[in-house]
């Protein structure tokens, strides 16, 4: 097969309508404002609407002339400042004074229209990697491993963009679970993401507990074999009872389920639900072969609470939906 052609066929039929929201002039002062010093100059012009000389910034900011210079001149071809020349009280040539073209409360609202487009950017890289996943697939390894297919896009990726192969895995597995060949691939990230989303979510639930309620820890991790915990900072029970959970026998294992059931149940109600709901779910990874079970840590995606709730509920989706025995003779 002819791929220069085929990507060029599938790029006519999968093109996007783009619509410019950065202009070249956006982007420069974005550029120019990114430096602290630079800033501190627009603020200084902006309160001194009669404008000021390089020697007036220099002495006001502690800076040398050729440095204030270097940073004027960034700001004149941004288009963020502009200078006149005027004839000082007891200097014979002209002096020129600088204006400045811009607030910083308006370059921060650029700023963040570039910020907007980076992140639309993103989006489009993103897509455009899975489909050339779903259109190219003769060079993507023919692996049900998650951890492997991240570290191939990755080195596929390193040149344009580092955190869209994991992207792909690891977040729009929704997207990779439609197509049959990435089915077991999809369920696999969802199970190994549950999993490290849970242990997250648990520990930090633990800290807040511990806070509040030192005696009550103490007493579930004398279970698990613990000693006293003096500080929050000595707290790592629960990630040894998470892992206990992969690998140990079957003693221990029981013992590991005893330990996060208890902690669990007594959390605040609304967290201890949320939990629960997942727990079934977050059992499944020991199901998961060794070699992804060993990178698991791996997984790793940190995030605001709301958006880890969110995760996992997906993740439950998916492996609800797409892990039953049956679902391997449905679908495209």
């Amino acid at each position: 097969m002819d791929y220069l052609s085929n990507s060029k066929d599938y790029a006519r039929r999968t093109r996007i309508s783009r619509r410019r929201i950065v202009s070249e002039t956006d982007l420069k002062l974005t550029i120019a404002l990114t430096d602290s010093t630079r800033r501190e100059i627009i603020e200084l012009l902006n309160k001194n609407p009669q404008g000021m000389t390089a020697k007036e910034l220099a002495e006001e900011l502690g800076l040398k002339i050729s440095t204030i210079m270097s940073h004027l001149k960034i700001l004149l071809e941004a288009g963020a400042i502009r200078y006149e020349r005027r004839t000082g009280k007891n200097v014979k040539r002209p002096l020129k004074r600088y204006f400045s073209l811009v607030e910083v409360k308006t370059a921060k609202q650029i700023e963040k229209t570039v910020e907007k487009a980076a992140d639309r950017f993103y989006d489009y890289l993103v897509d455009a990697t899975f489909n050339f996943l779903i259109e190219c697939y003769c060079i993507i390894p023919r692996t049900s491993n998650p951890y492997r297919l991240s570290e191939w896009l990755d080195a596929l990726m390193t040149e344009t963009y580092y955190g869209v192969p994991e992207t792909v895995v690891f977040l729009n597995n929704i997207n990779l679970s439609k197509y049959k060949r990435y089915r077991e691939l999809s369920i696999n990230a969802a199970k190994a993401m549950l999993f490290n989303d849970f242990m997250l979510l648990l520990n930090d639930y633990v800290f807040d507990l511990y806070n509040e309620k030192p005696e009550l820890v103490n007493r579930i991790a004398q279970v698990f074999g613990y000693p006293k915990i003096r500080s929050e900072n000595e707290i790592s029970f629960i990630i040894d009872a998470m892992y206990s959970l992969l690998y140990d026998p079957q003693d221990k294992v029981t013992k590991a389920k005893e330990v996060l059931l208890r902690i669990i149940k007594s959390l605040p109600k609304e967290r201890s639900i949320n939990l629960l709901k997942f727990w079934p779910y977050v059992l499944r990874v020991r199901e998961l072969p060794d070699d992804i079970k060993s990178n698991i840590v791996n997984f790793f995606i940190f995030d605001n609470e709301k958006s880890i709730l969110e995760r996992c509920n997906k993740n439950i989706a998916i492996i609800e939906k797409y892990g039953r025995k049956d679902y391997a003779k449905r679908g495209p």
